[in-house]
């Protein structure tokens, strides 16, 4: 199961045109993703693979990047916390941010207003500040969430349930919304299109 970032990701317009006609858009940057046990950047210009932090057995199902602070954030499964490290560095130094309710599976940065969001496999929603301060429970009333994504620039949350859906609603959970239904498939993956209006899952 992956969980990807895209770190930066624009379109090359020297060669729109030209060069690349079966698909205008060339990628550069970074593109950075975790399997269940390692966190790997993936160099669009170079087509290198780097290997950030071996996670080892404690299971990464989400990652999510902090770009104003420029910190990775993943939630370790099975050591219930949710772990950082500066990015980019050359030293890549892990550091426990918080401890959390057993099974994490799911995170989500607003560094916007200084929050991160978690939820765990049996549903409880989370939030604290973004140095590890004030602790709170936003929902218990998820079933069996393994994923969250935040879309930032609209202040939209969208959750995804097994067996049940997707919800969409406000960061404060307003505005709730059910606005996918299924009852028989498993959704561990979503994210949301960097030039679309749609999510993935």
């Amino acid at each position: 199961m992956h969980e990807i970032v895209l770190e930066t990701c624009k379109n090359n317009e020297k060669n729109k045109h030209h060069e690349n006609r079966v698909n205008p858009y060339r990628y550069t940057g970074k593109l950075l993703f975790s399997t269940s046990i390692s966190i790997i950047e993936f160099d669009f210009d170079t087509r290198s693979v780097n290997i950030l932090s071996e996670i080892g057995n404690s299971y990464v199902f989400a990652i999510d990047y902090d770009y104003k602070n420029r910190y990775i954030y993943f939630p370790r499964y099975s050591t219930n916390d949710i772990v950082r490290f500066a990015y980019p560095s050359k030293i890549i130094s892990m550091q426990t941010f918080v401890e959390t309710e057993p099974y994490p599976t799911g995170i989500g940065v607003d560094s916007a207003n200084d929050h991160i969001y978690w939820i765990t496999r049996f549903g409880i929603l989370s939030k604290c500040n973004l140095d590890g301060t004030i602790i709170s429970t936003v929902a218990s009333s998820f079933k069996d969430s393994w994923v969250m994504r935040l879309d930032i620039t609209n202040r939209w949350m969208y959750v995804a349930e097994q067996g049940k859906g997707i919800t969409k609603s406000r960061f404060d959970l307003a505005e709730q919304q059910k606005i996918v239904n299924f009852t028989s498939s498993n959704v561990y993956c979503m994210d949301i299109g960097t030039f679309s209006p749609f999510i993935f899952y």
